[in-house]
């Protein structure tokens, strides 16, 4: 069978078949096997009127329909079922203090770190902007290390530590 269309889908084409609404071969073309196969598949005896062969298959289908169509009504009830119980029976525990502790340091570090360097011009107090700062500040820290060590020329660099150097600074009275 092909494995593009659900099993329902493949009835319905064997049902189409059944009722002579089309061709054999244009069913087994359609769902993806040769017409042997397709008569397997509808494990109809041959000895079965055509009428009765599609009976069944279309009692098939539909009984199948109806048992998606209850399964797909009844799964969301039972998971807000089985939510609500397991939230009562299994309470979300309460955060461990030395963790709490830990988590109200590293958002006060957080909040001295985004007050102590230039806003982002777009946002504000920004993580993303700060990381970036603290980059730049490094390069910076490492170009003046070349410089006072002498360990590289630093032509051409003199336009890089100035531009870096502008953005690292906080602007007097910002935020």
């Amino acid at each position: 069978m092909s494995d593009k269309r659900s099993y329902a889908e493949n009835l319905q084409i064997m049902v189409a078949w059944l009722y002579g609404e089309i061709s054999e071969g244009k069913a087994a073309r359609i769902i993806g096997v040769d017409r042997l196969e397709l008569r397997t598949m509808s494990d109809i005896p041959a000895n079965v009127p055509i009428p009765e062969q599609a009976q069944r298959a279309r009692e098939h289908y539909e009984e199948l329909a109806a048992l998606a169509h209850h399964w797909s009504s009844i799964i969301p009830q039972a998971i807000d079922a089985w939510e609500r119980e397991r939230s009562q029976t299994h309470p979300a525990p309460a955060p461990d203090a030395e963790e709490l502790r830990v988590t109200n340091e590293i958002l006060a570090e957080r909040e001295r770190l985004l007050r102590a360097i230039p806003e982002c011009k777009e946002h504000g107090p920004c993580v993303p902007h700060a990381i970036e700062w603290v980059n730049d500040a490094q390069h910076l820290a490492r170009l003046f290390t070349e410089y006072d060590n002498h360990s590289a020329p630093m032509t051409g660099q003199w336009d890089e530590m100035r531009r870096l150097a502008a953005l690292l600074v906080k602007p007097e009275g910002g935020g």
